[in-house]
């Protein structure tokens, strides 16, 4: 992933993003939108429970399992 490093537990996602901003948004497996916003460079945490989603991240999709 370019600029891009996630962790994610039962808890949640903490993401690590290198780039000035990023377009983020945390898909339900349903296709709903479960979290979306702007982020700019730095650490940030998702609050999210168990299960499968897809983060998108400028127009790339990284599944995530949280457990």
């Amino acid at each position: 992933a370019e600029g891009i490093s996630y962790n994610a537990n039962a808890e949640g996602i903490l993401l690590s993003l290198t780039r000035p901003t990023s377009n983020v948004k945390l898909f339900a497996l349903t296709g709903e939108v479960f979290w979306s916003g702007n982020l700019v460079q730095g650490r940030f945490f998702i609050p999210a429970k168990p299960g499968i989603y897809f983060l998108r991240i400028n127009n790339k999709s990284y599944k995530v399992v949280c457990k």
